[in-house]
């Protein structure tokens, strides 16, 4: 893990870091490491290779405004089955930055999400906290714990589950954007995707959304009742 604990002063969180990941602790930058994890003002943050462009959970990135901004195009929400009148409760269950949470809880939906890395789950609760505010966020109800077992002890089904399993990309869109360049360098990519969707579709949820690489095989031999399509990736609709 191309990761280092950059903590120039004593800090009890980042040596809980330190300690529960095995990440080596540094009091300078030196450039060896891809990222560094410190706290600036109290606050978790990543900062790249030079110490610089601290990186954050912020739900009011431009990005993310953008697709806000353009509902039409949402694959994802015609995906999920949200309309004007249906707002189904969904089950994120590979939460990451909570981006497409977000952008779901946005269109009116409850949305739990689902993280089992320590450090990813923790900067997406810092930025749900400090989001606190806006109604999009108030909807947003974070798990931290590995997704199959809580798929697993699920008490009451839910409306939808959606799963982003991380896949490698290729061609022009492998030149993906910081945040996700953190979380590759954090999680890696799955190689438990099919426990994960095996899992996702024995929970008795009505609809079970895989968003995938666009050529990508499926992860399941149920047959998928719809499929779609988006310019790199592709969303696998399975009804129950």
């Amino acid at each position: 893990m191309s990761i280092a604990i950059y903590s120039p002063q004593d800090s009890l969180r980042l040596k809980h870091f330190s300690e529960l990941l095995l990440l080596p602790r540094v009091s300078t930058i030196t450039g060896e490491y891809r990222f560094y994890l410190t706290e600036i003002n109290h606050q978790l943050c990543l900062l790249d290779e030079k110490g610089k462009h601290p990186f954050t959970v912020d739900f009011s990135n431009a990005s993310l405004q953008h697709r806000l901004a353009h509902p039409q195009k949402e694959l994802l929400k015609k995906a999920l089955g949200i309309t004007s009148r249906v707002q189904p409760r969904v089950l994120d269950v590979t939460a990451g930055w909570g981006q497409d949470a977000y952008v779901i809880a946005h269109f009116g939906c409850e949305v739990t999400l689902v993280e089992r890395h320590p450090i990813v789950a923790e900067l997406l609760a810092q930025g749900i906290t400090q989001a606190c505010d806006d109604n999009a966020a108030q909807r947003l109800h974070l798990v931290k714990e590995d997704a199959v077992r809580y798929l697993a002890n699920l008490g009451a089904p839910v409306d939808v589950v959606y799963c982003d399993p991380m896949f490698e990309e290729t061609g022009k869109s492998a030149l993906v954007k910081k945040p996700m360049q953190i979380l590759q360098a954090l999680v890696g990519y799955s190689s438990d995707d099919n426990a994960l969707a095996h899992a996702a579709i024995n929970c008795q949820s009505k609809r079970v959304v895989i968003k995938r690489a666009l050529h990508a095989p499926v992860l399941l031999d149920k047959a998928v009742t719809f499929t779609l399509k988006g310019k790199a990736t592709r969303f696998d609709v399975y009804e129950i």
